[in-house]
């Protein structure tokens, strides 16, 4: 016996309402535009559904507006979130067969032609795990334009179209959250730009309301005052909401606040910071801007990385390398070894020249590729290749360091050679304390000379002076 169906209210973001949900759907709007100046689209892009399951959900609609033949496949899967609020369907196979069993879709597969416009029809069957109180999913669908020749039928490159399902079982449970970051950093020169993450820690997606955003001066007067940007967060994932400021602040130490009401949590977070000019952060920013490796078999890959602080404030440099082999130009996804190397805070502006030392290199061509960072954030990564050279024996490593540095090797023999020389001359000083030999008791007279020609086994000590 069939369910009853019974009834449910949806809220559709339809086509017309795209803009106002980009941040919702970036990346997968409900209009893909094609080469012919038409338009392949999904409506609705996005559907929020409250009911009790099995309920047949709106309809969705596939419409072709291009000159062109599609083979249309849809793909059921559930839905993922990013930190700027992009919804993207998993890519596991358990999220996808999941999903399957939680929404039937008729058709998954058909042709349009140009103008045309198909119709799917679904229907929300479950919940899976039983307990939970919502479903995400995502309509996956892939359009292959069918172009036809003389030799038969080409394949041209797939269009990807996401559409979101947020479905909810009515229940007095409200979503919850917390704030999991507030950060400031220089978005660009004289533009500050405050960040506040939000957690959905509950078991439904919400949006933030009563979201402000202020800033006050060292006196707590309110010198800024800004609204966060909607969008819903859907639970488990974690949500950037960003604010930026352009208003000119001076130099000084300020107080930002963020307040904002989640679900059933209210929530506020403030933190301190200090602008070294107007509108200027002593921000961390350090650069890779040169890397040069090298190494011969049997030995370490040496290198060298020029690090540089290109931002207003000190910064550690905490440096992590790899080493890699590379094969038909590509190297392999395994490091062969890796290493950290840790420095001191760096002051604006300032260079350093980093040497290191990772792995044991054999034959071919290797890749070392270092990351620098701070600690908490990495900046930028650098590649040096190289082709490591044959492996040098002792007595050939003491001869490349002679030919090498010959001329310092002569000047240190030289000076070497002076200074023995200078040292048998004091020690043969007629009279000198110490000398072999050569000691004069008070009143005496020694031979000069004598403290050279007496050197010998147990000779030449010097006598203690009696008194």
């Amino acid at each position: 016996m069939r369910p009853r169906r019974r009834p449910i209210t949806t809220l559709v973001t339809t086509a017309a309402l795209l803009a106002a949900v980009a941040a919702d759907t970036a990346g997968q709007g409900v209009e893909v535009p094609q080469s012919d100046g038409g338009l392949l689209g999904v409506a609705p892009a996005r559907e929020d559904a409250v009911g009790t399951p099995p309920v047949p959900l709106s309809a969705t609609k596939v419409f072709n507006s291009t000159q062109t033949t599609y083979r249309v496949e849809i793909e059921l899967s559930t839905l993922v979130q990013d930190r700027s609020g992009s919804l993207e369907a998993s890519k596991y196979a358990r999220d996808r067969v999941r999903a399957e069993k939680m929404l039937s879709i008729t058709p998954d597969g058909f042709l349009i032609g140009p103008g045309e416009q198909r119709v799917i029809v679904s229907e929300w069957r479950r919940v899976i795990p039983q307990r939970a109180r919502a479903a995400f999913i995502a309509f996956v669908v892939r359009a292959v334009p069918q172009v036809e020749q003389s030799d038969g039928i080409v394949i041209a490159p797939t269009a990807r179209i996401i559409a979101a399902r947020l479905l909810r079982i009515p229940s007095p449970d409200k979503a919850r959250g917390r704030i999991v970051g507030f950060t400031a950093r220089q978005a660009e020169e004289r533009v500050l730009q405050f960040t506040t993450s939000v957690r959905n820690t509950g078991k439904v997606h919400a949006e933030p309301t009563d979201a402000s955003f202020r800033i006050l001066d060292s006196r707590r007067r309110e010198v800024f005052r800004s609204r966060l940007p909607d969008g819903v967060v859907l639970p488990r994932f974690v949500r950037d909401f960003p604010i930026t400021v352009r208003k000119r602040l001076p130099a000084g130490d300020y107080r930002a606040v963020t307040r904002l009401t989640f679900g059933r949590s209210k929530l506020t977070r403030s933190r301190r910071f200090t602008l070294t000019g107007p509108n200027l952060l002593p921000t961390r920013e350090l650069e890779i801007t040169a890397l040069e490796a090298s190494g011969e078999e049997k030995g370490p890959a040496k290198a060298v990385a020029t690090v540089e602080n290109t931002g207003t404030a000190d910064a550690p440099i905490v440096l992590k390398a790899e080493l890699l082999r590379v094969v038909d130009g590509l190297p392999d996804a395994k490091p062969l070894a890796t290493k950290t190397v840790e420095r001191d805070g760096s002051q604006p502006g300032s260079v350093q020249q980093i040497e290191f030392e990772l792995g044991e290199l054999g034959s071919g061509t290797f890749r070392v590729l270092a990351a620098v960072g701070d600690g908490r954030r990495r900046y930028n990564k650098f590649a040096a290749d190289f082709v490591s050279d044959a492996h040098r024996s002792l007595p050939t490593r003491a001869k490349d360091l002679v030919v090498d540095n010959g001329a310092v090797l002569a000047i240190i023999a030289a000076f070497l050679i002076a200074l023995g020389g200078r040292h048998r001359l004091a020690r043969c000083r007629p009279g000198a304390i110490g000398d072999r030999g050569g000691y004069a008791p008070p009143g005496g007279r020694a031979r000069a000379g004598a403290g050279c020609a007496r050197a010998g086994p147990g000779r030449g000590r010097t006598p203690r002076a009696r008194y």
